[in-house]
């Protein structure tokens, strides 16, 4: 049984090591979303009702053909924004519930991309490296703890 309960804790870290990998892309995809549908929006609605007074035989119009792409490209976008919305509504409760030591460890070790976290922990706090990577797999794992139970 403690190998089972060994395993599914090294399940729910690699979980949460990713989950906290996707963090800035979902802030951006949050954050640039709106200026991007704006464009689309504009660019669909620019086209007067009817496309082409011409029957097309075999296909679309390049015009509709734009358009289509257009309205796939929002469909993307708006999928993107439900997901990184999604994403938060999850995570945030749980990352609330953290102390700021632990938020900063995760934050600087899982979600930051300039790969020097145990470095900042380690001058931070003034630790030995060991220490630091203690410190950040205790936050992760309370971290998972909340959100996977």
């Amino acid at each position: 049984m403690t190998e089972l309960l060994k395993t599914i804790g090294e399940k729910k870290e690699i979980i949460m090591k990713e989950h906290l990998r996707k963090w800035r892309d979902m802030e951006y995809k949050l954050n640039t979303a709106g200026e991007t549908l704006e464009m689309l929006d504009e660019f669909m609605t620019s086209y007067p009702a009817t496309l082409s007074s011409t029957p097309v035989q075999g296909g679309a119009s390049k015009r509709e053909d734009r358009l289509i792409n257009a309205i796939d490209e929002k469909t993307l976008i708006e999928e993107g924004v439900k997901a990184a919305r999604e994403y938060f509504a999850e995570l945030l409760p749980a990352w609330r519930r953290l102390t700021d030591t632990e938020r900063y460890m995760l934050e600087v070790c899982f979600i930051d991309d300039d790969h020097r976290g145990i470095q900042n922990i380690m001058s931070r706090y003034h630790v030995e490296k060991s220490e630091a990577y203690k410190r950040s797999k205790a936050a992760l794992n309370r971290l998972a703890s909340i959100c996977i139970f």
